[in-house]
């Protein structure tokens, strides 16, 4: 009979399990300033750009969404330079220091006295601003989530939780302080302080650096394995080439692994092979005998891979609305808050909401609806048996945002009927502001010559 093992015995012989990494509160504490620093300094960059810059609501705009596309357009080359060159700590690093430059050029360009270019300088600190910003986008949580051994799944899900509230804390916090830091501030003779309003997310931001290197002794460093980007691309390219060259690689049937549903058939003009590869592309479950025009990127690269990017290819059909949203989300920042600044935002007589802080209901609901709907909402309609997938909710959610929208057109009508008449050319206005405690009287007569009128004392005032 074999011998029984004890419960201690049997502790000793299973490897321990691994300690949570505390290290990573240096990480998630650098996201939490960087967010700061980020929304922080957006929030008050459209009232800059037109009260500062005398920019038209126009051209405000133009460049604040400008801006935004480079800031997400940027996250390509952080990735490209992290996974095929230099590693994520050293792309985080660098382009913190980018980051930083920016910012301060920023910060100085507001500085009326240093007599700086404004434009130029303002437009060159967003351009640093937006590759620093973009370029350390996906190298930060992938980092964080290196820093989990394999058997720490669940731990590292709470990490991305963790993550995902310092994101929306550090704006929530950022959108509410920097409009105040611009309005109720007075510098440099003028009644706001934007260089203020700049000057503390850059401080953060060196918080920021110096939080994420002070955890350099104890983070895992994965070296870089070459960059998935540049190998889908070439794939997508070379597969391109090769069907309009007419070289569709023929492969027998047994060299295709299981999980491609696409067979070989026989050899097509290019045109041919285009135009049957679209069908295929938007079917959901291809027929027997039909081949992808990625197939042809079998003579380079391996199958995986070019089942892998067919996989992409698809849910990118799913995601083409998504920027749409996001284009629409992100003019909150700036039509809406242009919109705000037209508004009475006495909320008391001693407190006044500033239109740049209209933008901070967004983290607020976002911390708000995230448990609700979690917890409750859903478990709620699970209970019920009523589906309400993934997509299903996507769905639902870019309704609400396009009623929104609507919402926030008929609020731009009724706004109008409050703002004054638009001077026509050719014409002139005469307004009187009565900054005296008590009712002013005038009375006089018009004198007209050539279409203009003159309004002509004697005026009563109070005494």
């Amino acid at each position: 009979m074999p011998k029984m093992e004890s419960p201690s015995e049997l502790e000793k012989a299973s490897p321990a399990k691994a300690k949570y990494p505390w290290f990573i509160i240096f990480i998630l504490g650098n996201e939490f300033c960087e967010r700061f620093t980020y929304y922080g300094m957006k929030t008050v960059l459209t009232l800059y750009f037109s009260k500062v810059l005398l920019f038209s609501e126009d051209s405000t705009t133009f460049y604040y969404h400008f801006f935004s596309m480079l800031c997400y357009f940027f996250p390509i080359f952080g990735a490209w330079i992290a996974d095929g060159a230099i590693g994520k700590f050293k792309t985080i690093f660098s382009l913190s220091v980018v980051y930083i430059i920016g910012l301060v050029v920023l910060t100085l360009s507001a500085i009326p006295d240093l007599h700086f270019h404004a434009i130029a300088g303002t437009l060159s600190g967003l351009l640093l601003i937006a590759i620093g910003t973009g370029g350390i986008k996906p190298c930060v949580a992938a980092y964080g989530a290196d820093q989990f051994k394999p058997g720490q799944e669940a731990q590292r899900e709470t990490f991305f939780s963790y993550f995902y509230f310092c994101i929306n804390a550090g704006s929530l916090i950022s959108t509410f302080v920097t409009p105040l830091l611009r309005s109720d501030v007075h510098c440099f003779g003028a009644k706001t302080c934007y260089s203020l309003a700049f000057g503390v997310p850059a401080a953060l931001m060196a918080v920021a650096l110096v939080l994420f290197l002070l955890g350099k002794p104890f983070y895992q460093d994965t070296p870089p394995t070459g960059s998935l980007i540049s190998r889908v691309f070439f794939c997508i390219f070379h597969a391109i080439a090769n069907n309009i060259r007419g070289r569709n690689v023929s492969k027998p049937r047994d060299e295709y692994k299981k999980s491609d549903s696409y067979e070989v058939s026989e050899k097509r003009t290019s045109t041919e092979s285009w135009l049957k590869s679209l069908r295929n592309f938007f079917r959901k479950s291809p027929k027997e005998n039909t081949r992808h025009w990625l197939d042809s990127a079998s003579d380079k690269y391996d199958l995986a891979l070019i089942n892998d990017i067919k996989q992409l290819l698809r849910v990118l059909v799913m995601f083409l609305p998504i920027p749409m949203f996001w284009a629409l989300f992100d003019q909150q920042g700036s039509r809406w808050t242009l919109q705000a600044n037209k508004m009475d935002g006495r909320l008391t007589d001693s407190y006044y909401w500033q239109p740049d802080q209209v933008q901070i209901f967004n983290p607020v609901l976002i911390l708000i609806f995230i448990p609700f709907f979690e917890w409750i909402f859903y478990p709620l309609l699970h209970k019920f048996k009523i589906p309400f997938r993934l997509l299903s909710r996507m769905v639902a959610g870019m309704i609400l945002a396009g009623v929104a929208f609507i919402i926030a057109g008929f609020v731009q009508i009724a706004l109008d009927k409050t703002l004054p008449v638009e001077i026509r050319p050719g014409t002139s206005e005469l307004r009187i502001f009565n900054a005296n405690p008590c009712s002013i009287s005038l009375s006089g007569q018009f004198l007209s010559s050539n279409e203009s009128e003159l309004l002509l004392g004697p005026y009563e005032v109070c005494r």
